[in-house]
């Protein structure tokens, strides 16, 4: 889109001033739109303006998701884990836990002795 407004004459020239003005060296996002706006004659502040509030609101609403989809997870997870669960003596935890035989299972058992 960006391409499409300046033109790809000014769009590659602009790239070609950008990488050599700023080759190994720090460069923020300022620094390419001044280099697109000497090469296109054009002021692209509002085009920037827009893409960073898209750029930030997406960056915050993905967070937001994922923060919220990290809460529901855990959530679920608590509440079916019944923390003061006492397990009865001699019984096999992985039996208690699935409510069967165990197969045969001789590990972890809580028996004294």
């Amino acid at each position: 889109m960006l391409r499409k407004m300046v033109g790809d004459e000014n769009f590659w020239a602009a790239i070609n001033d950008y990488l050599t003005t700023h080759h190994k060296g720090l460069v923020e996002t300022e620094d390419f739109k001044r280099a697109l706006e000497r090469h296109s004659g054009r002021n692209l502040a509002k085009f920037f303006d827009q893409v960073i509030i898209i750029f930030y609101l997406f960056i915050f609403f993905f967070v937001e998701f994922f923060f919220c989809l990290f809460f529901l997870v855990n959530f679920f997870f608590l509440i079916s884990v019944d923390p003061w669960q006492r397990i009865p003596e001699g019984e096999d935890h992985l039996q208690h836990q699935r409510g069967d035989e165990g197969a045969g299972v001789e590990f972890g058992t809580n028996s004294k002795g």
